[in-house]
């Protein structure tokens, strides 16, 4: 399994436990490998390069984007994209190195029942977070080029 992949169950789990009830959240399946006609045929089906690891909707309604990267991880450049459409679109946007900043993340927009401190383990491994450790990244956006227009279209 690589890190990524563990970095998301291990944050899923956590989510599952606390998430409010009038939040919703999922994971949309971009990744993987798959053949060749599988690959179009998602692309004919509205697939869209750069979506975000996890996408929240709260009341509001209010919807929140969160990026997850491991040690060394950086966004792709479908991922900055994606990002600056979701900012335009007044959306919040984070990316996230790892498990700490992922929870400060969750914490910051509120999608959890409690806000996770030190005496509040997670769900898959008893590590728990001191308060005020990690933090949340939200990127400015930066000004399209005709070829990021043309990759959104």
């Amino acid at each position: 399994m690589k890190a990524e992949d563990a970095l998301q169950i291990q944050l899923v789990a956590v989510i599952k436990q606390y998430l409010r009830p009038d939040v919703l959240f999922w994971h949309t399946p971009n990744g993987g490998k798959r053949d060749k006609r599988t690959a179009q045929l998602m692309k004919r089906m509205g697939v869209l390069p750069g979506v975000a690891d996890l996408i929240f909707i709260q009341p509001g309604p209010k919807v929140d984007f969160l990026e997850l990267k491991v040690d060394g991880g950086r966004m792709s450049g479908d991922q900055e994209r994606f990002m600056e459409a979701a900012q335009r679109s007044d959306c919040s946007y984070h990316c996230a190195t790892g498990f700490y900043e992922a929870i400060a993340v969750l914490n910051y927009i509120g999608a959890l029942r409690v806000h996770l401190t030190n005496s509040v383990s997670d769900a898959a491994s008893d590590v728990g977070m001191r308060e005020g450790e990690g933090r949340p990244v939200q990127s400015s956006p930066q000004p399209l080029t005709e070829t990021d227009r043309a990759a959104l279209s």
